[in-house]
């Protein structure tokens, strides 16, 4: 029995079946091949992880967030209990990459997009085919998002009205 920081109990090792359909409690894809599963079905925990989660780093720095390191959480730190990724679109409530500082969220296989799970690929939100424009108003809506939760209403008003821009109007 293996102790994670993000469960209350042990885990041990554990075979999935791709037909139990089981989703990862780290990642929330789906689970097949080894991991590690919380041995106390009396607690009704169904706690699963891929291997390659349970051994994700605690800390990391990320090209998508220099300025400070990534913490690894195991749920969102808001009171909503999920979170919205500052690189893609979607949004979780299991394991986060955080940084309290600037309330910067990054899913774990955004995190790590190329890591693989059993020989199988995570399937980023990179690798999926979408039309450029909707990636732009994809990541135009995100980093909106994220401004406004970092500054409030403020940033709304801002993003239609930049402070910085002087309007002339000319009455004929």
């Amino acid at each position: 029995m293996q102790k994670h920081f993000s469960h209350r109990h042990g885990l041990v090792p554990h075979d999935v079946k791709a037909e139990d359909e089981i989703l990862c409690s780290g990642c929330e894809l789906s689970l097949s091949g080894s991991a590690f599963a919380c041995p106390h079905s009396d607690y009704q925990c169904n706690f699963y992880l891929h291997e390659s989660c349970f051994n994700l780093p605690r800390k990391i720095r990320h090209e998508s967030h220099p300025e400070h390191p990534l913490k690894l959480l195991p749920f969102a730190p808001y009171d909503v209990s999920a979170f919205s990724c500052s690189v893609c679109p979607r949004n979780g409530s299991a394991f986060v990459y955080h940084c309290s500082a600037c309330e910067f969220d990054l899913h774990v296989e955004c995190a790590f997009p190329k890591e693989t799970v059993n020989g199988q690929g995570h399937e980023s939100y990179a690798d999926q085919p979408r039309a450029h424009s909707e990636m732009q108003d994809a990541l135009a809506a995100c980093q909106l998002e994220s401004e406004i939760a970092r500054r409030g209403r403020q940033a709304i008003l801002d993003s239609v009205d930049p402070p910085n821009v002087v309007r002339r109007y000319y009455y004929y």
